[in-house]
């Protein structure tokens, strides 16, 4: 009981604090998923009838899709330019029946270690699993990308059956493991490990994001673990919740 009232009372706060400070699209995306939540409720308590997760999310996007329409009609809403580019930088589901890994490095300065994070959604952009890691030495940016893809890549290894997409914010090492490197590369031997399993399993494959599109990764990462060991999450910490919901929402 007592960590189901931390969770409740961990997205209290979230929202209170969201609702204090969020931009005015973020407030209605928050807000109309509150109303799919408030009608799923009602249509199952009133007519027995089940509103999965899913089919919630594309209710509430079609809710604000209208409003949108509407305002535009009546000069009312009015995007900047900035927005719009911003809008196009956000993290997108992989394809039906497919998974999407998304990981990151954080190095923090003055300790002799580094940390990675993982997370795997599907096309509903539902938290399947996560992963922090950390790992003892002191190494470049660079190593520690590639270090977290290749880790990446070993655990999309034990998910049976389907496609698995890992994406990373580092372009030199998706580049890296992709199109070749040049000889004078820092941490060869770790792109040829990752290219020695990817052309092994031809369902794994391995694409650059922007970091706007790889914040999950990058928050799971600063979650606190002992030197030399990882912690699965099963369950999303709260740290993450945040940048999961606005993933979901970003349509």
């Amino acid at each position: 009981m007592t960590g189901e009232y931390y969770v409740i009372l961990s997205l209290i706060v979230w929202l209170l604090n969201m609702l204090s400070k969020a931009p005015e699209n973020t407030l209605i995306k928050i807000s109309t998923v509150l109303w799919s939540i408030w009608f799923a409720r009602n249509k199952q308590i009133f007519e027995s009838k089940n509103m999965p997760p899913a089919v919630g999310i594309l209710w509430s996007k079609r809710q604000i899709d209208e409003w949108q329409v509407a305002n535009k009609k009546s000069g009312v809403l009015q995007n900047s330019r900035e927005n719009s580019i911003a809008d196009n930088i956000k993290w997108k589901p992989p394809e039906v029946d497919q998974l999407k890994i998304n990981v990151d490095a954080v190095l923090t300065t003055g300790q002799n270690s580094y940390a990675v994070g993982m997370v795997i959604r599907n096309h509903h952009s539902q938290y399947k699993a996560g992963k922090i890691m950390r790992f003892a030495g002191m190494v470049s940016v660079l190593e520690a990308e590639l270090k977290g893809i290749l880790e990446a890549i070993l655990w999309a290894q034990e998910i049976a059956g389907c496609s698995v997409t890992i994406e990373s914010d580092s372009l030199i090492s998706t580049n890296a493991i992709n199109h070749g490197h040049d000889s004078s590369l820092e941490a060869e031997d770790l792109v040829q490990q990752c290219q020695e399993v990817l052309s092994n399993n031809s369902r794994i494959s391995v694409r650059h994001v922007k970091k706007q599109a790889n914040k999950v990764a990058h928050n799971l990462a600063r979650v606190p673990c002992e030197r030399n060991c990882f912690i699965v999450f099963t369950s999303p910490p709260s740290c993450l919740l945040g940048t999961l919901l606005s993933d979901a929402l970003e349509f």
